[in-house]
């Protein structure tokens, strides 16, 4: 049945006592907008409605589409979160037969109206005032947390299906929610765009599916709550909050990326590089907020190559990268991992500081002191040369440089500061690593595509080539069947011609002679007719005329004419009733009285047409039969013979070519048996060598999809280990903060007591 529009839905929602079948709804009344119609709310997969009820407002989905598994996947979700109880999701109701449009029902989702808050408009209020953004930020976190720890999916977290209330958050729209009991199925949509990985797709349907999204809204709130700025910079609200789906498709040329590495508050600085490396995970295998990746409800099996070129192709390409890479442990983070990236820095009494006695090194400055003063005074009493004096304080200066930076070299923090340093360097050694393999896999799989590319060509080729000369052999064979074709053809066109030229002729004489007789049979019986009718209507008349005249004008009783005017009447000849038509001229004698002189006649001719023969007697009805019926019968006599005539003529014409045209046919028939046995050997022939060739083909498709998805394994492997030292990478860099007071500048300030 047709599905109906959303105009459909607005006419049938302004009567609710009709539109709905559940008893709360019919008792509602639609929420209007200012031209008193519903005020429908469009999305891609439903328009919803506001239903007041009295104390209770409920959400209406009215759905645009018909899906087979509408009900199904609803009482899935409505069971899974009737059991989970929780306070960021709405209880509903999926009604089957909801809405009445036309004659037809259907179904409707039924759900509390929530009166809060959109994501955006929070946002835009709350620019300035950061400890909002982070309460925020922090109620999505345990949020996710929450949703996770059910095996709980929303499959569509953007701005338009968040809402605020008193600071709590409320998700609505469970088009594309995935509970566990919906495992195996395919995803119903794929989310609004600026929020899903670029990679999502249908069969992306499980326990991981809000992850990125959930990332996307994190960073977007803490980034916001650093720097407000963003907002305006990049034009937040307009179906974003920060980030569009060309930023992560294209993260190396993205504007905000690049303005987020650059910013310079480390925390947001490090956030944002660990959320850019959630660009090299596939969608299932991106974390959630607190570090966890939910086990997968359908894993890769693993796939053995065949004896084909692929798989010594692979061997080959995977000898440059069989150094294995030591897969980094997977980090086990606690619940709050992310705070390690937002987190403020360092009281001053966390920052590491200088430990050792700096009481060496001032009494060397004080000893070098002492000498320079000496040598200072011996120059001035020239004892020494200017040239030995500076050289002296050049080199008491330079053996302090050399015994404090030597001093500072031993400090604790400084050696735990090139532990530090060793660490990052050992892990940037090994995303190095890392991105060196991912690029050599993508190379072999560049080249495996080059390769299967190449020989597909080449099959191709050949399997046009042997279809060329197949079709040309059928074409061959089917050009002779067409030219005996077109000959029988011609043969049995003049056949037919010759055939209608003398049924032609046959219609010509006879045809003629029998139409000339039923024209005259049809002329006869109107002939007959029109007797009957005629003598009728004399003898009508004259009954009429009759009755008329046994009405004499002395014994009527006429309005308006008395005995006076009735001799007048006798004296111009008007006698009876028959004679009342009569043209006369009497003096006095008005329109009135000629009025009352002509309807006594009509009532009198009224009654007479009443009375008057409605038929023909037997007798005379006999007679005028009889005059016809001779005439008749010899023509009906000369209808049959002539139809007769013609038909046997028709007949024996039609014999006549009937074995002509039967030998065509059997002609054409053995001609067609033939054609279709050599055209069923000219395929068998090139079955038989193109069937080896689709062998190939197929075998080469197989091996090719075998060794792609085997090196695409390889890849997320190493797209993991990537992610794990990006993140314990941007964690050990969180740990230099700590060693910001720990510098050569400052370690002097202290020995010459400044600091």
């Amino acid at each position: 049945m047709a599905w109906p529009s959303p105009q459909d839905y607005n006419e049938a929602v302004q009567s609710p006592r009709t539109a709905f079948q559940e008893p709360e709804l019919q008792q509602g009344s639609p929420e209007l907008d200012p031209r008193g119609l519903p005020r429908p709310r469009s999305g891609s997969f439903a328009t919803v409605y506001k239903i007041l009820c009295g104390k209770r407002n409920w959400a209406v989905r009215c759905f645009l589409n018909p899906t087979s598994d509408h009900q199904e996947r609803y009482a899935a979700i409505s069971a899974h979160l009737a059991k989970a109880q929780l306070a960021y999701l709405v209880q509903f109701s999926f009604l089957t037969r909801g809405i009445r449009v036309g004659q037809q029902t259907y179904p409707i989702l039924k759900m509390e109206w929530v009166e809060g808050e959109p994501l955006i408009p929070f946002i835009e209020r709350n620019l300035h005032n950061p400890a909002a953004l982070l309460s925020l930020a922090s109620r999505w976190l345990e949020m996710t947390k929450a949703l996770g720890r059910l095996s709980i999916a929303h499959g569509d977290l953007q701005h338009g299906n968040v809402l605020v209330l008193n600071g709590d958050l409320k998700l609505v729209d469970y088009d594309g929610m995935f509970v566990p009991s919906l495992a195996g199925k395919n995803s119903r949509e794929l989310g609004q765009r600026n929020y899903q990985h670029p990679l999502r797709t249908e069969f992306d349907y499980g326990p991981n599916l809000d992850n990125f999204s959930s990332w996307v809204i994190y960073i977007s709130l803490i980034a916001l709550a650093l720097q407000p700025q963003l907002w305006s910079q990049f034009r937040g609200g307009d179906e974003r909050l920060l980030f569009r789906k060309e930023d992560f498709e294209n993260p190396e040329t993205s504007v905000i990326f690049g303005t987020l590495e650059r910013v310079s508050d480390d925390r947001l600085r490090s956030a944002a590089a660990l959320f850019r490396s959630l660009l090299d995970l596939g969608p299932q295998d991106v974390p959630s907020l607190d570090g966890r990746v939910l086990p997968s409800l359908a894993s890769i099996p693993k796939v053995s190559l065949g004896g084909s070129w692929i798989s010594d192709h692979v061997k080959q390409l995977s000898k440059a990268d069989a150094t294995p890479t030591g897969a980094p442990p997977e980090p086990e983070p606690a619940p709050s991992w992310i705070h390690d990236f937002i987190s403020p820095a360092p009281l001053e009494s966390h920052l590491r500081a200088f430990e050792n006695s700096v009481l060496s090194e001032r009494l060397a400055l004080a000893a070098s002191t002492l000498v320079v003063s000496l040598v200072t005074a011996g120059a001035y009493l020239k004892f020494i040369s200017a040239i030995t004096l500076v050289l002296a304080a050049f080199l008491i200066l330079l053996a302090n440089y050399a015994f404090w930076y030597y001093r500072f070299r031993l400090e604790p923090a400084l050696s735990a500061l090139k532990v530090v340093n060793s660490e990052l360097r050992t892990i940037a050694e090994k995303i190095d690593l890392v991105r060196t393999i991912s690029k050599s896999k993508q190379a072999s799989k560049k080249s495996l595509h080059e390769r299967y590319s190449f020989d597909q060509n080449k099959l191709s080729k050949q399997l046009e080539s042997v279809r060329s000369d197949e079709k040309k052999e059928l074409d061959r064979v089917q050009a002779a069947f067409h030219l005996e074709k077109n000959s029988i053809d011609a043969r049995r066109r003049a056949l037919n011609q010759q055939q209608t030229g003398e049924l032609q002729n046959v219609s010509n004489t006879l045809g003629q002679q029998l139409t000339s007789v039923n024209n005259k049979i049809s002329a006869l019986g109107s002939a007959e007719s029109g007797e009957f009718n005629t003598t009728l209507a004399i003898q009508q008349n004259q009954y009429v005329i009759s009755y008329l005249r046994n009405w004499s004008i002395d014994d009527a009783s006429i309005p308006g004419i008395g005995a006076s005017f009735k001799t007048r009447l006798r004296a111009v000849g008007v006698l009876t009733a028959a004679d009342a038509g009569k043209m006369f001229y009497i003096k006095g004698f008005g329109p009135s009285r000629s009025a009352a002189l002509a309807a006594w006649q009509q009532t009198l001719r009224a009654r007479a047409q009443a009375k008057m023969p409605k038929a023909l007697s037997q007798t005379e009805s006999d007679a005028i039969r009889a005059k016809y019926s001779s005439q008749r019968n010899i023509l009906e006599a000369d209808r049959v013979r002539l139809d007769r005539q013609m038909k046997e003529a028709e007949g024996r014409i039609r014999d006549k070519f009937k074995n002509s045209l039967g030998l065509l046919d059997q002609e054409e028939s053995v001609a067609l048996t033939t054609t279709q046995s050599k055209s069923r050997s000219v395929q068998k022939e090139y079955r038989d060598r193109y069937q080896p060739l689709e062998t190939i083909r197929r075998k080469l498709d197989e091996d090719m999809r075998r060794a792609v998805a085997e090196i695409e394994e390889r890849l997320r492997v190493e797209r993991k280990n990537l992610f794990a030292l990006t993140w314990e990478q941007e964690k050990v860099r969180r740990r230099l903060r700590e060693f910001s007071r720990i510098t050569f500048s400052r370690y002097l300030k202290r020995v010459l007591g400044f600091a």
